[in-house]
C-alpha cells in the first residue's frame, strides 16, 4: 500500500512540474499582448489552481489515514479553503486585477495537465 501512495505522489508531482513549466511558457507568451493584466490573470489563474490542488491532495492524505468516521475538520478546512479562493476570486475580479479570461485560461489549463497526467500517464518513468 505505500509504495502505490509513493507512486502515486511521484506522478502528482511529475505533473505538477509539468504543469508549472508550461504554465511558465504560457506566462512568456502572454508578453507579446503587452498587457500586465493578461500576464497577471494567468499567472495568478495558474498559481491559484496549483495551489488548490496541492491543497486537495494534502486534504486526501488527511481523510485517507483517519480511521474514524471523524472527518469534520477536513470538511471545515475544504469549506475555509473554497471561501478564501472565492474571495481571491471576487477580488481579483471586482477591482479589475486580472483579465478575467487569462485568468481562467491559466486556471483552467493547470486542471487540465494534471487531469490528463492521471487519466493517460505518460509510459517513460520520470526522474523528477
Amino acid at each position: 500500500m505505500g509504495t502505490l501512495k509513493e507512486a502515486t505522489k511521484k506522478k502528482l508531482v511529475a505533473s505538477e512540474k509539468k504543469a508549472l513549466i508550461i504554465l511558465f511558457f504560457l506566462s512568456a507568451a502572454s508578453l507579446f499582448f503587452e498587457s500586465k493584466k493578461i500576464f497577471l490573470g494567468i499567472l495568478i489563474g495558474g498559481g491559484l489552481s496549483l495551489a488548490n490542488i496541492m491543497m486537495l491532495s494534502k486534504m486526501g492524505e488527511k481523510v485517507f489515514q483517519q480511521t474514524g468516521p471523524r472527518k469534520t475538520t477536513v470538511v471545515i478546512i475544504y469549506i475555509i479553503k473554497m471561501i478564501i479562493l472565492f474571495g481571491v476570486l471576487f477580488f481579483l475580479v471586482r477591482y479589475n486585477v486580472v483579465n478575467i479570461f487569462a485568468f481562467i485560461v491559466g486556471f483552467s489549463i493547470i486542471l487540465l495537465i494534471v487531469g490528463w497526467e492521471i487519466v493517460f500517464p505518460s509510459q517513460k518513468p520520470t526522474n523528477y
